[in-house]
């Protein structure tokens, strides 16, 4: 999990600060934290790994996205960044409409929230380098196939033609004798 991107979106400052002390003690994580639905839609060019992001962002500013609607524009712009919902709400509408619009999971701030966070980040990472070695041998095997396709057609072409278009000589021709060979003298 070295080197994993993640970004924090809180508006309750002091859950934000204690989430990134949280989450910042695993030396693997680079975190980022924002303020506003608004602030993380603009950093999505440096694309995250993974973005935790609290469900009522509008709570401290009424005028403010709320976090599903931010998560509607994350899975817009950036369809394959991981997005774990926060919220202090267990409320099963709300985390249904989460994972819905594609939040990988709903998580309660309580006291095991940092716990699961982890995990579940965990889980998503191992997902992800499990997808990174399933595109190499992909990629291996379609070079394969490949490779086996050209040695057959140059196979199918000898077994027409023996000089293969002139590039080989012709096994079933005469052998001349060395010394008639132009360009050699004694």
């Amino acid at each position: 999990m070295a080197n994993t991107l993640i970004y924090l979106v809180d508006d309750d400052e002091l859950y934000l600060k204690t989430a990134h002390h949280n989450l910042g003690q695993n030396k693997g994580f680079t975190i980022k934290t924002f303020m506003s639905g608004e602030e993380v839609l603009k950093a999505l060019s440096k694309k995250p790994d993974i973005i935790i992001l609290d469900y009522f962002l509008d709570s401290e500013k009424p005028n403010a996205m709320s976090g599903i609607k931010v998560l509607q524009e994350i899975k817009q712009i950036a369809p394959d960044v991981e997005v774990l919902m926060l919220s202090g709400q267990e409320d099963i509408d709300v985390a249904v409409n989460s994972v819905k619009y594609g939040a990988v999971d709903y998580i309660v701030k309580n006291k095991s929230a940092f716990i699961r966070v982890q995990n579940d980040i965990k889980r998503i990472m191992k997902g992800k380098e499990k997808d990174k070695d399933n595109a190499g041998f992909r990629k291996f095997v379609i070079t394969l196939v490949a490779f086996l396709i050209l040695l057959i057609i140059f196979l199918i072409i000898y077994a027409i033609d023996h000089t293969v278009f002139g590039l080989f000589p012709d096994p079933g021709a005469p052998i001349k004798d060395p010394n008639e060979l132009p360009g050699l003298s004694h």
